[in-house]
């Protein structure tokens, strides 16, 4: 009777699981909708520009069907033979201009125009007759339209009426819902580290995605990033739980504080001091004896970090009696340590995302991500199939860079999606050069620090990326800002 209670249980947790998954696809799949509405009233409203100075009677207009081609900027109603001004449509929430171009009576010249209330939506008039603001609330907007012409400056003429349409924005219909405080696994919505490495500065963010607020779920994703205490080496790690399994999160948590864990043990264990000596041998003394030694340990040590997470994943699943792939979780980690002859970066990668070094005459993508045969399908760390000794070698990177990099990037798929838009975009330079500026402008030149910079620059928007958004960083340069931060405050 116990074990029934337990199966049913689990049974209703996974029937809420996909209920709430399905709400996000609805809103997803408005907003799409929405965006699609968008475009083709900016698309208007680009031809309606080009024939601005175009007058339209009315009465004649309705004699003809009603298309794109039967509208103008300015038209005169039939009835009372005033001017309609139709400004562009605005979104709320977005800065808005606009300029107003008026055809006044044969004679005369334009002194001053007259437009009362245009406050109400967030809107003023400004020299050169242009209507600018930052559109506040939602609704069809009618105003007077007066003004004074030169010569006759006691006189305020009525012109016509302006017209605005300003459209709800996307952003404001996601809604942010805690998450069960009932639930098992329960995760902070954000979570921020930073540390001053070994020759650079680390940090980590990792924010809900609005997909998971909007249906009150937690935020999926994990990462850490640690100095290994007097060994040099510096560890990160990103995971990313899959979107279809109910406890991916813990998956995704476990993954990332057992790369941590088996780092640690190494260096209990003289592993690193025996990986530091091979090292050395390999690139100090310029030597290849030792190669093999060399590969068999990078493959034992860091296909044995991935799997002992595989492990620890499926001890907690058989622990709760789950089936392991209800905590399905990418995993992306590095082990990172400079030395006098340059930086050593080791990678593992299964799943999608990104691991990037960053240097001054380019970048290496180290390993590529998982896609599936159709969109949205990866592969997970849970999968014992990725540890075959053809697959798992695949997934392992080793580079020694002898200049110090720009910046050593993890993300998971809610960062590379909305700024690389495809697996393809991350072999193009041109675009991790973009992201990199947008890094340094956002994150490591704000002089409120950090990790309050990294906060809200994670909080971007790009339309129908929702997902949990992770990023774990190792930035040489960052470690003399943070310095010359430190002193600017103690100057302060």
């Amino acid at each position: 009777m116990k074990e029934e209670t337990k199966r049913i249980s689990n049974l209703l947790n996974e029937i809420t699981f996909i209920s709430k998954q399905l709400d996000v696809v609805r809103q997803e799949l408005f907003e799409l909708l929405h965006e699609s509405q968008d475009q083709k009233q900016q698309q208007d409203e680009e031809y309606l520009l080009e024939k601005q100075s175009v007058k339209i009677d009315l009465k004649k207009a309705l004699k003809s069907p009603k298309n794109i081609e039967d509208m103008a900027i300015e038209r005169e109603n039939g009835q009372t033979h005033l001017k309609e001004i139709l400004l562009k449509n605005g979104m709320e929430g977005k800065v808005y201009e606009d300029l107003l171009k008026l055809s006044l009576p044969e004679g005369e010249e334009l002194l001053e125009l007259v437009v009362e209330g245009l406050e109400d939506a967030g809107l003023e008039l400004k020299e050169g007759n242009i209507v600018c603001g930052t559109l506040k609330k939602t609704g069809d907007f009618v105003w007077n339209l007066r003004y004074k012409a030169k010569g006759n400056e006691d006189e305020i003429k009525m012109y016509g009426k302006l017209h605005l349409t300003v459209l709800s924005n996307p952003q404001s219909l996601w809604m942010d819902k805690a998450p069960d405080s009932n639930a098992p696994y329960k995760k902070s919505n954000t979570h921020f580290e930073f540390r001053e490495g070994n020759g650079a500065v680390l940090m980590g963010g990792s924010v809900r995605g609005r997909s998971h607020a909007h249906v009150g779920s937690f935020r999926d994703d994990h990462f850490c990033v640690e100095s290994i205490e007097d060994s040099g080496w510096q560890i990160m790690a990103v995971s990313d739980g899959a979107g279809s399994a109910i406890y991916s999160r813990q998956g995704a948590k476990i993954a990332c504080e057992q790369v941590f864990n088996k780092a640690v043990a190494f260096h209990e264990e003289g592993k690193l001091k025996r990986l530091d000596k091979l090292l050395e041998k390999k690139y100090k003394n310029q030597s290849n004896d030792n190669i093999v030694e060399l590969n068999d340990f990078l493959y034992e040590s860091i296909v044995g970090t991935a799997f002992s997470a595989f492990q620890k994943i499926k001890e907690e699943a058989a622990s709760k009696e789950m089936n392991v792939k209800d905590y399905a979780a990418t995993l992306l980690f590095t082990f990172i340590k400079p030395f006098d002859f340059g930086w050593i970066v080791i990678s593992f990668w299964v799943g999608d995302g990104a691991i990037c070094v960053l240097h001054e005459n380019g970048f290496h993508l180290l390993g590529e991500p998982d896609g599936g045969e159709f969109a949205g399908q990866t592969r997970f760390v849970t999968m014992q199939e990725i540890f075959k000794p053809e697959e798992a070698i695949k997934r392992i990177h080793f580079h020694c860079f002898e200049e110090k990099p720009r910046a050593i990037i993890l993300m998971t798929d809610g960062i590379t999606d909305p700024k690389f838009g495809t697996d393809d975009n991350l072999n193009d330079l041109s675009i991790w050069e973009s992201f990199y500026k947008e890094l340094e402008e956002n994150v490591l030149y704000k002089k409120d620090g950090f990790q309050q910079a990294l906060e809200e620059w994670m909080n971007f928007w790009s339309p129908g990326n929702h997902d949990d958004r992770t990023i774990a960083l190792a930035i040489p340069k960052a470690l003399e800002l943070h310095k010359k931060q430190l002193l600017t405050k103690q100057e302060d």
